[in-house]
This record gives C-alpha cells, structure tokens and sequence, in this order.
C-alpha cells in the first residue's frame, strides 16, 4: 500500500533546501538512505513532515501559514478569547455558540486584534450580542468558534530547526540501521546520537528525541503549560 505523500502534515522545510543545506544539518553517509529519486525524496518529505511535527509539540502550537480553526470558551465579563497559534494577521469567519442550536455570527470587522496583549475582543453591543447579555446562554459557557490565520510564512527560525530535527531523526535512523542494539552513544557527523534502549535517565531521554541545536533556536517560540 503506498504511503501518502502529507501523511504528516505540512512540512516546514523542503527536501531541496534540506539536501542543500545537509552539511549544516550533520547528515553525511546518513543521506545516503535518501537517493535523489522519487522514492528517496518520498520518504525524505515524510521525516521533514516528522520532524515539524516533533516541532508542533515541542513549542505547544503550529506554524502552518493556513486557516486555523479553533473554538474557544467566550469570557462574558470581558467578551475576550485568546486563540493557540498568535499572533493573529486576519480572521475569516467568528461565531458565539450559545446553546446547542443557537449561534450569532459576528462581523470579522468588529473583533479588536490585540497581538501585544495576546487577546481578541469582541464588541459586545452587536445585534445578537445584546440580547445575549440580557438573556443569557443555554450553555454554561458560550463557546466562540473562530477561523484566522496566524502566519504569511513559516519563521526562519523554525525551517532551520526542523532541518536540525530531519537531521538528527536521519542520523538516529542511521545508527540504529548500522550498530548493535543498545551500542550507547556515538557522534556522527557532529551530532551525538544514543541508541540504547530500556531504562534511560532523563536526559538520556532529552538528548535522544531532540535535537540541541532546533531547541535552542525555538526557545523564543516556545509556548509554555500554565500549571
């Protein structure tokens, strides 16, 4: 059964930027796996797709630069919602979903954009809105449900980390293919990679799943749990 071409998504950087910047990324006789044939450029896009995945989880939100559809609970006192993936350029569509059946949909022209403060505020004396206020909602919270779009383009910052994390899933790939199972560790082409398996303390567990160098680049867009 052939394998989907975006089985994983969006990838944040493509396969002829990543072989050009190969020596960069520490992938020597690694690269080797990944002929320049279809075949070999299919399964390079997969690790691409892979590793900005990886990146997804890592900084708690997506980069992808395409309508992001959310829904998010609609705080009545101060008629603001924060959305996952800021800053916001533009909304497409808003609507409050105030009961199982009831929704007000609210002209993109009158919610307030405030990327500084990291919030979106609706205007509050709307038709719909003020009846409401006055009434209020079927649902314990009403819910808004929102599609915007948060990026023109992937950061820098982000396609040079997930050349670093394609490379460093490649070269794990590669030593895992090539040494004995629970060899430990070895530097290749720069890059340590750990293949021991079973018990691994933690940052055993940190320095094999992702690379150093695409984490301290995504520092400044990491989106940090509040506990």
């Amino acid at each position: 059964m052939p394998v989907a071409d975006d089985l994983f998504g969006v990838a944040y950087l493509d396969d002829e930027s990543f072989r050009a910047g190969a020596t960069l990324f520490g992938v020597g006789m690694a690269l080797s796996d990944f002929p320049v044939t279809d075949e070999g450029t299919k399964r390079l896009n997969l690790v691409l797709q892979a590793a900005s995945r990886m990146i997804d989880t890592f900084c708690g939100k997506v980069f992808t630069p395409t309508d992001l559809v959310e829904t998010h609970e609609l705080d009545l006192t101060t008629w603001q919602i924060r959305v996952n993936n800021p800053p916001v350029v533009s909304i497409s569509s808003c609507i409050i979903r105030y009961a199982i059946d009831g929704t007000i949909t609210i002209q993109t022209n009158k919610i307030h954009i405030n990327n500084q403060q990291g919030f979106l505020e609706i205007a509050r004396y709307l038709e719909g809105t003020l009846t409401l206020m006055e009434i209020g909602t079927e649902l314990n919270c009403p819910v808004v449900e929102i599609t915007y779009k948060s990026l023109q383009t992937v950061p820098k910052t982000v396609q040079l980390a997930t050349g670093y994390q394609a490379g460093h899933l490649i070269n794990s790939g590669y030593v895992d293919k090539t040494l004995p199972p629970n060899f430990g560790k070895v530097d290749l082409d720069g890059l340590s990679i750990n293949n021991k398996k079973g018990y691994r303390s933690s940052q055993e567990m940190m320095a094999g799943s992702f690379s150093p160098e695409a984490e301290r680049l995504l520092i400044s867009e990491r989106k940090l749990s509040i506990a």
